[in-house]
């Protein structure tokens, strides 16, 4: 974990600020493991904080692991043909606006989004097969920004004109959402 994000933590959660720093508890060593095809490394044995995606160190690690398997489902949506289209779910916000207000506002949103006959059918309509998702939170300028992005795999692909009907039947009924 970077050094600053370390320090951020450690006044907050002490489990946090130890997270990969020592031996996990029983274990009589830390042992380094090589990947040669890869050319990598890593540490096994080590004490984890178990707060998973609130961990910068967890976090990140998990990123990457998820990193792969999204490439994995890629080239194997490929080679059956599929045709995967990313559709990022998001809402307005400023500094002001607390955190959890948010991710609970954009994860009733999206239960809206995609309950009903209406989603059904375009599911339907565009032979949707279905999706992955990843909730995404960033902190700038205008505080924290939660959104999710949704790679969708359509069973065959289409053209332009479908692909911007799509959309736009996917902003408008997002909107909606939002407003409900």
């Amino acid at each position: 974990m970077p050094g600053l994000a370390r320090e951020i933590v450690v006044d907050r959660d002490r489990r946090l600020y130890q997270c990969r720093r020592r031996p996990a508890p029983g274990a009589a060593f830390v042992e380094v493991r090589r990947t040669p095809e890869q050319g990598s490394a890593h540490y096994c044995n080590l004490e984890v904080c178990s707060r998973v995606w609130t961990c910068p160190c967890c976090a990140g690690r998990i990123s990457n692991e998820r990193r792969k398997e999204l490439s994995d489902a890629l080239a194997a949506a490929k080679l059956k043909g599929y045709f995967p289209i990313l559709v990022t779910y998001t809402l307005r916000h400023d500094w002001r606006d607390n955190l959890s207000d948010l991710l609970n506002g954009l994860k009733a949103s999206l239960r809206k989004f995609k309950s009903g006959r209406a989603y059904q059918d375009i599911k339907s309509e565009y032979s949707v097969l279905g999706g992955i998702r990843a909730l995404e939170n960033t902190y700038g300028e205008n505080g924290w920004h939660p959104h999710i992005h949704e790679l969708m795999f359509l069973e065959k692909p289409i053209s332009g004109m479908e692909l911007s009907g799509l959309q736009k039947w996917l902003a408008d009924r997002w909107i909606e959402s939002l407003r409900s």
